[in-house]
């Protein structure tokens, strides 16, 4: 696949919208983009302007059609078609995803819970990693550096569904110590703010 000069790449209208709005650098978008291993590894110097236009997009919106694709970027519905099916198959393009109010699962109380295990040997890891993985009011968990080992996300009901999952944390015996903070307003998330 040949790579396109950005020179070389007629610029629809809607494009300039894209560009003020994102401000995004093809070579730094490039260089955020991680693989994990065993995954297809699609290489960056295959990533054109279009393609990057797209993951832009559908990154703002992953409800637009092929159709809507073609009309922003300027290439046919069958090329925007086959440019996500491959940004798909190698791994750019992780899946589709509806954000949901908590009031629509009835899980209005969204807590930040900083975790410092006992110690990090690999098998202890491995079972509260493992625990983790399990608990569905678990919705994101980043592993950090400072204090804390890990940060986590949940999601739940209410305060008493809150406590029941930090006495099953406690009671995995792997902590060593617990720091909870409950969100009193979603300001902006997913890089939008909200609308109330």
């Amino acid at each position: 696949m040949q790579t396109i000069s950005p020179k070389a790449i007629p610029m629809p209208a809607k494009f300039q919208d894209i560009e003020m709005k994102y401000g995004v650098v093809k070579t730094e978008l490039l260089h955020s983009l991680t693989y994990q291993k065993g995954e297809s590894l699609y290489m960056t110097n295959q990533l054109d302007d279009y393609d990057v236009k797209i993951l832009q997009l559908l990154q703002d919106n992953g409800r637009l059609t092929n159709q809507e694709l073609s009309e922003i970027i300027g290439l046919s519905p069958s090329q925007c078609s086959r440019r996500r099916i491959t940004l798909e198959n190698n791994k750019l393009i992780l899946g589709y995803h509806a954000r949901l109010s908590p009031k629509a699962l009835h899980q209005e109380v969204i807590a930040i819970i900083e975790v410092k295990l006992l110690n990090h040997e690999t098998v202890k890891t491995h079972n509260f990693l493992n625990f983790i993985n399990n608990e569905a009011s678990i919705i994101d968990v980043f592993k950090t550096t400072g204090e804390s080992d890990y940060l986590i996300k949940c999601l739940v009901s209410d305060l008493d569904m809150l406590n029941d999952l930090i006495n099953r944390i406690f009671t995995t015996q792997l902590i060593s110590h617990i720091k909870t903070s409950v969100v009193l307003e979603r300001v902006k998330e997913h890089g939008s703010i909200f609308d109330y």
